[in-house]
């Protein structure tokens, strides 16, 4: 292997170990605006604004995320099915779930972002008086 492919490596193995390591992230959200409602996605599925799914720059596809407004405590879980543009935006969601976390009138807000894992959502307490949301993908699909 020649000096120049094990820099690479290193830098590959780097990226992929902080992705695993660094699963909080904040920042600022923003969403869609509606007239990319049924554009294709990076995945190829139509954004629907009326489902709970999200953009992000490197997260995988499919990874659901748990996004939680600062200002007002809301949280919602949203998929991972778009890719987004450098941008100081940490994330891009779906007009639904930008309605759950109260952020339409503002357009955006600050946000955390956590990565649902099976492990954590059968851990983590859900507030008292707050339904935490689930994707409306997992509920369409059974019948």
């Amino acid at each position: 292997m020649t000096m120049k492919n094990c820099l690479v490596l290193l830098i590959l193995l780097g990226f992929f170990c902080t992705q695993l390591v660094a699963q909080d992230e904040e920042g600022m959200a923003a969403y869609y605006s509606n007239k990319y409602h049924g554009a294709r996605t990076y995945s190829g599925e139509r954004y629907n604004k009326n489902a709970l799914t999200c953009a992000h720059k490197t997260f995988p596809m499919g990874t659901k995320l748990k996004v939680t407004c600062l200002d007002n405590d809301k949280s919602v879980v949203v998929r991972v099915n778009d890719r987004m543009s450098s941008t100081r935006k940490v994330i891009d969601l779906s007009r639904a779930a930008a309605s759950k976390l109260g952020m339409i009138s503002n357009g955006t807000a600050k946000v955390k972002i956590e990565v649902v894992t099976e492990e954590k959502a059968r851990e983590a307490p859900i507030k008292e008086g707050q339904k935490m949301e689930q994707s409306t993908e997992s509920k369409e699909g059974k019948g």
